[in-house]
């Protein structure tokens, strides 16, 4: 079974920042042989970023490895297929950003097997409903159950590493070159994947990043 990419959205903002990134990311499964598919996010039951879950489940179902990349991800360096890079025994892989939240485990790219189809499901079923309108969504729901502390002051989050968990323990952690995050300290000067989030007009950002890569 092969591997592929995935990425969704819902509503008018992101399918004019897809209009850009999307083309990038189907250049970039083509170039390493991968399958590219998009699925609609929206929903009456979850938010958009909370429908990764399922969908991706459902991608399970026929491949061994997920890629999945928000829509605001600007492929800006397609040479090396990440998938090269992760280890056998990896349940999961995500950058960990250092950023004034803490450190946050960001799922705008995430590489999932089917060893995570357990946890999926019991995020899905068993968390959701505590998560369903918290800012980081089932973000704040995977790190908890790696053994991250989320909380919330006055709006915002926090993350500190509690207890490491087993899938804590079976996460590969990537270089940050992997989801290039404006307020990640250990942000890296030639990124892959550029997060295009934090931005005060992110069409205009993902327009600027394009025309330069």
């Amino acid at each position: 079974m092969s591997d592929i990419v995935m990425t969704g959205w819902r509503g008018a903002e992101f399918a004019r920042i897809a209009c850009h990134t999307l083309p990038r990311m189907d250049a970039y499964a083509q170039r390493h042989g991968m399958e590219c598919h998009c699925v609609n996010l929206a929903s009456g039951s979850a938010s958009p970023s909370w429908m990764k879950v399922p969908n991706v489940g459902a991608a399970l179902a026929d491949h061994e490895r997920v890629l999945w990349l928000d829509a605001d991800i600007v492929v800006a360096d397609g040479e090396q297929n990440i998938f090269d890079i992760i280890e056998d025994d990896a349940w999961q892989a995500v950058v960990e950003h250092e950023t004034e939240c803490g450190l946050v485990p960001n799922c705008g790219v995430w590489v999932v097997t089917r060893a995570m189809l357990p946890w999926l499901e019991f995020a899905w079923e068993r968390m959701r409903e505590a998560f369903h309108e918290h800012p980081w969504w089932e973000q704040a729901a995977v790190m908890t159950m790696m053994g991250y502390n989320v909380t919330l002051a006055g709006g915002w989050p926090h993350a500190t590493l509690s207890a490491a968990t087993e899938l804590h323990d079976r996460t590969q952690f990537l270089p940050a070159r992997w989801n290039d995050h404006p307020a990640d300290r250990r942000r890296v000067a030639a990124p892959a994947f550029v997060h295009v989030t934090q931005y005060a007009d992110r069409l205009a950002e993902v327009r600027r990043l394009c025309a330069a890569t």
